[in-house]
This record gives structure tokens, sequence and C-alpha cells, in this order.
């Protein structure tokens, strides 16, 4: 029995739903440059754009932490220099 039948024969009898037998795409394109990546690509193998929100934000919480400890920094620096 093929695998079309197969599904067929599931979604007759309701046991999995039309959308669930059909394939999921395997490739995504980039937005910015149009590079195919696999699915499961959370940047773009090419220009490093993120291609899922998950991968957004960690990018924008590795610029927060960054800023953090710049001003940290920062702030230490200058109460080191007010206390000489």
């Amino acid at each position: 029995m093929g695998n079309d039948l197969k599904q067929k024969i599931l979604v007759q009898n309701g046991i999995i739903s039309d959308t669930e037998g059909k394939p999921k795409p395997n490739m995504g394109e980039c937005p910015r440059c149009s590079l195919v990546n696999s699915i499961e690509s959370k940047y773009c193998s090419s220009c490093t754009y993120p291609l899922t929100p998950s991968a957004f934000d960690e990018i924008k919480e590795q610029e927060n932490s960054r800023y953090r400890l710049c001003t940290f920094y920062f702030k230490f620096i200058t109460i080191y220099r007010n206390t000489r």
C-alpha cells in the first residue's frame, strides 16, 4: 500500500486532519538576501538574518546585555575618576 493511499484512508476515517497528511515545506527563503535555507535554520546561512521569532529575541537579548554591561562600565569609570 502506498503512502498516499494510507494518508487518504486516515483522513477519510477522521484519524488525522487533511493538513496533517500533507508534507511540510523543508526550505525557507531569507527575506533579506533570498537565499533558500533549511526550515530548521534560525539564521540565514549567508547574511545571518534571523529567520524565526526566537532567533530575533535572542539577538535583542544579546544587544540588551551588551548595553547593560556598557552602561555599568561607564558608570564604574565615572565613579572611579571622581574618587581620584
